[in-house]
């Protein structure tokens, strides 16, 4: 019976129980990390401005609806403008927007196309081939006009008129 193990009752003081050994004492916590060295501004732009290039890194065809061209066409240089994309449930409600910006050199290139959609510019969905231009020193972001599909463009302006006079003829 001396193999046997002792059940201790709920009461027991437990003095079979051999002690606990003595508590170690708790390791030293590491040292907090260093931060990690600031970035300029410029550092900064200078990386978001690579990450940018890197996902567009040549030209690209976006549609949306030209607003401010003909006010910055007007003053013969550069033409700064917003490209825009309207909610189809309610075209004055604009969903997003993205600068634009047609340089000189492609102005002359661009303006017999440019003719071939109307006076007016403004409001119009046009279909542009842009590349993207990040300038660092201002972190800001545009796309460059490289290129108009006239095609498709007037395409889309045809498709435009076609759905006004649906809708006046349903006013009445």
């Amino acid at each position: 019976m001396a193999d046997e193990k002792r059940q201790r009752g709920l009461f027991d003081d437990g003095a079979d129980t051999p002690a606990p050994a003595p508590a170690r004492p708790a390791p030293e916590p590491p040292p907090p990390p260093e931060p990690a060295p600031a970035l300029t501004v410029s550092a900064f732009n200078e990386r978001v401005g690579s990450f940018l290039k890197g996902l567009f890194p040549g030209r690209f065809r976006i549609q949306g609806f030209v607003s401010g061209f003909d006010r910055s066409w007007a003053r013969g240089s550069h033409v700064y403008f917003d490209l825009l994309e309207k909610d189809p449930a309610d075209e004055s409600s604009v969903l997003s927007q993205a600068s634009m910006v047609l340089w000189r050199g492609a102005r002359g290139r661009l303006t017999r196309a440019l003719a071939e959609l109307g006076q007016s510019l403004d409001d119009q969905q046009v279909f542009f081939e842009v590349s993207l231009n990040y300038y660092v020193p201002r972190g800001r972001l545009s796309l460059v006009v490289e290129d108009l599909d006239l095609e498709a463009s007037l395409g889309a302006q045809r498709l435009d008129r076609e759905r006004l006079l649906r809708l006046l003829a349903a006013e009445g």
